[in-house]
């Protein structure tokens, strides 16, 4: 839920993770709720990483 007066980080993690759910739960509602609130948060840390850290985590794994 998006929430006026909250800080902007927030705000944007919260976007982030409504955006994951649409994504990763349109055509698949049968995740279970704690799987599919597990899933929208590691998109949203994804898409919210800083682009020299994800440089950095996909060098560390190739």
């Amino acid at each position: 839920m998006l929430l006026p007066g909250h800080q902007g980080d927030r705000d944007r993690f919260t976007l982030a993770h409504e955006l994951g759910h649409l994504v990763l739960h349109t055509f698949r509602p049968w995740t279970t709720h704690g799987q599919a609130e597990e899933e929208a948060n590691q998109f949203a840390m994804a898409l919210m990483m800083p682009l020299d850290r994800a440089r950095a985590r996909m060098s560390d794994s190739w």
